[in-house]
C-alpha cells in the first residue's frame, strides 16, 4: 500500500486535488441509473511509448507490473490482440485524428522549431466530426500534430478546448522543450516552456506549473472536464506524456518495484503504474458523474516501447524490435476498450482480427451517428474502417485484410544513429492476411527477454531486409523465420513486393520544412515573442 508513501504526500504538498489510488484498490465506480444507448460519451486515453510486455498484468502474465485499474478494464472490456500503430509518435496521432493511414497523412516527427507537418488543413479531423455530431470536444496532454502556424493548433482543428504541450516531449516537471533555432550556428535556444491552452500559450506557465508533474496536471484537467454539468455528449482525448522520456516519476512510485532493477527500467515501470492510477481517477469521475454506463473508453499506446533506444526502458517481449522498428515490437500495441456501453455479453473477450488505430476515426463517427466520409480535393480519402462490430460481436471477421504500416519515403528507419543517413526512402512494412513484408533496413531488430529490454542471447540491433523479408505472423509472431527464400512462399512474396511498390506511389506527406530557422524568421514577431516570453506558441 502507498497510502503513506512520498508519492501521495507529494500530491498533497502540490495542492493537486487528485486521489491517486493505492495499488490494492481496483473496483470501478459505476452509476446504476438507466441511460440512453445513443451517442455515448467517448474517451480516448493514449499512453506514450508503452511497450507490449509492459501492458496490463492481466494481458501479460508475469510481467511484474502493478496495474489494477487496467487489469479490471481488461476483464470487463474487449482487448484487440492485433492492433497496430506507426513506429513513433506524431504519425500515429495524425492518423487517429485524420482517419488516414500514416502513409496517407504524415510519417514525420517534427519539433516546435520546424514548419508544418501533422494533419493537412484539407483533412477534417476527428474532433471536427464529433462537433458536427453535437459533441463537446476536449484535448488534454500531448498534441504533436502541427504547431508552427495558428491554423495547426488544437483550437483550430476542432477542439473546443485543450490544455497540454504541442511538441513530442517535454520535461515532466519543468515542461520545457528546445527553443527556436536562432543564434550562433543555429543552435537551439535554451528554452522554452511548452504549455498551450486551446488557441493561446499559457504565458504564466513557468509560475503556475514548474515543479508540478504533468501527469497530475493532465489528469486533474480531465477529471474537471468530466465533472462539469453537461447537456451534450463528450469527446475527451487524453494523451498522457507517460511513459515517454525523460524518465521521471513522482517520489514513492518506484517503491512499487525492486531496487535491484536497473534505474531507468524501474522508473519506466513506475510511470506505467502512475498511468494506471491516473486512469482510475478518470473511471471514478465517470462513475460519480453518472456517465460510465454510457461511455466508451479506449486505452491505447501510440507505438511500441523504446528498447535499445531512448534510454532503453521498455520491453516488447516476445515481439521483435521496439519503437522506430518495422518489426512488430515497434508497431503492434496494447489496446483495449472499456466502459459501460460495451454489451455485457462481450466483456472479457479478445479480438484477434487485424486493426489499426486510424480505425478509431470511422468507429467513433459511427458511434456518434455521423459519416466518416471526407473526400477533399488534393488529399487522400479516409482509410479508416468501423471496428465497433468487432467489439459488439456483430462481426467476428476484421474488415481489414491489408494493412500498410509504413511506406517510405519519408520517415525514419531507426538506424540513423548507427548507420549515418537514414535509408527510410526504401524502407517499409506491409501486412496482408497472416503475412508481413519488410523492405529496407530497420532498427532495432533484437529480441528482448521476458523480464528486461535486453535479451539473454545476443541479437542484432540492425536488420537489412533489402528487397524484402517475409514473415508468417500467425505462426511466428516474434518474426524469427524469414520466408523470403522459401519456394513454398514465392508467390506470396512476389505479390507483397509488387503491392508495396504500388503503395509507394500513393505516399502523401503533409508539407513540412525541417531546416533551421532563417535569420528573417528569427527576427519575426512570432519567434521574438517565443524567445522573450520563454513560452512556445505558433510562430509563423
Amino acid at each position: 500500500m502507498l497510502s503513506d508513501s512520498p508519492a501521495l504526500m507529494h500530491i498533497s504538498q502540490l495542492l493537486i486535488s487528485l486521489t491517486l489510488l493505492t495499488p490494492g484498490a481496483t473496483a470501478l465506480v459505476v452509476n446504476e441509473h438507466d441511460v440512453t444507448k445513443e451517442q455515448p460519451h467517448i474517451v480516448l486515453a493514449l499512453v506514450d511509448d508503452w511497450g507490449w510486455r509492459d501492458g496490463p498484468a492481466a494481458l501479460r502474465p508475469g510481467n511484474g507490473l502493478v496495474t489494477p485499474t487496467m487489469d479490471r478494464m481488461v476483464v470487463e472490456g474487449v482487448t484487440f490482440n492485433r492492433m497496430y500503430a506507426f513506429r513513433y509518435c506524431s504519425p500515429t496521432r495524425s492518423s487517429i485524428l485524420s482517419g488516414r493511414l500514416p502513409f496517407h497523412v504524415n510519417q514525420i516527427n517534427l519539433k516546435n522549431n520546424q514548419r508544418g507537418g501533422g494533419i493537412h488543413r484539407n483533412m477534417t479531423t476527428l474532433a471536427d466530426k464529433m462537433k458536427t455530431a453535437g459533441y463537446t470536444t476536449h484535448l488534454v496532454g500531448k498534441w504533436h500534430a502541427g504547431m508552427s502556424h495558428p491554423r495547426l493548433v488544437p483550437g483550430a482543428r476542432g477542439f473546443d478546448e485543450s490544455l497540454g504541450y504541442l511538441a513530442g516531449s517535454e520535461d515532466h516537471w519543468l515542461h520545457t522543450d528546445g527553443g527556436p533555432t536562432c543564434g550562433s550556428k543555429n543552435k537551439t535556444a535554451a528554452c522554452c516552456v511548452d504549455m498551450f491552452n486551446t488557441t493561446q500559450p499559457v504565458l504564466d506557465a513557468k509560475a503556475r506549473y514548474t515543479g508540478v508533474y504533468n501527469g497530475f496536471i493532465f489528469t486533474e484537467r480531465a477529471v474537471e472536464i468530466i465533472r462539469r454539468p453537461r447537456t451534450a455528449p463528450m469527446f475527451l482525448y487524453l494523451a498522457w506524456h507517460n511513459c515517454h522520456h525523460p524518465m521521471q516519476v513522482p517520489d514513492g512510485w518506484e517503491e512499487l518495484y525492486p531496487a535491484a532493477t536497473y534505474p531507468t527500467r524501474r522508473t519506466y515501470q513506475a510511470m506505467v503504474s502512475f498511468v494506471d492510477a491516473a486512469l482510475k481517477n478518470v473511471t471514478t469521475a465517470l462513475g460519480e458523474a453518472g456517465m460510465w454506463d454510457n461511455t466508451v473508453l479506449v486505452v491505447s499506446s501510440d507505438n511500441g516501447g523504446p528498447s535499445l533506444t531512448d534510454l532503453d526502458t521498455s520491453n516488447n517481449f516476445p515481439l521483435r524490435g521496439g519503437k522506430y522498428s518495422l518489426f512488430d515490437g515497434g508497431m503492434r500495441i496494447n489496446f483495449f476498450v472499456g466502459g459501460g456501453y460495451i454489451p455485457e455479453a462481450q466483456r472479457g473477450r479478445t479480438v484477434d482480427g487485424l486493426a489499426h488505430v486510424t480505425d478509431l476515426y470511422a468507429t467513433f463517427c459511427a458511434l456518434a451517428g455521423v459519416s466518416p466520409e471526407d473526400s477533399n480535393r488534393g488529399v487522400p480519402n479516409v482509410d479508416s474502417v468501423d471496428i465497433w462490430p468487432l467489439v459488439t460481436g456483430a462481426n467476428t471477421t476484421s474488415p481489414r485484410m491489408e494493412l500498410p504500416l509504413s511506406i517510405g519515403p519519408p520517415g525514419d528507419d531507426g538506424c540513423s544513429d548507427a548507420t549515418g543517413p537514414s535509408s527510410a526512402g526504401r524502407s517499409g512494412a506491409l501486412i496482408v492476411g497472416r503475412y508481413k513484408l519488410i523492405v529496407g533496413t530497420t532498427c532495432p531488430a533484437h529480441w528482448a527477454g521476458p523480464d528486461s529490454p535486453n535479451g539473454t542471447a545476443e541479437s542484432p540491433f540492425m536488420h537489412k531486409c533489402g528487397d524484402g523479408c517475409l514473415f508468417d505472423l500467425l505462426a511466428d509472431p516474434g518474426e524469427h523465420k524469414d520466408l523470403a527464400a522459401d519456394s513454398a512462399h514465392a508467390a506470396t512474396f512476389a505479390t507483397l513486393q509488387e503491392r508495396i511498390g504500388v503503395l509507394r506511389e500513393e505516399v502523401f506527406q503533409t508539407p513540412y520544412d525541417a531546416s533551421p530557422m532563417t535569420p528573417e524568421e528569427c527576427a519575426s514577431p512570432g519567434v521574438r515573442g517565443v524567445l522573450e516570453s520563454g513560452v512556445w506558441a505558433p510562430w509563423q
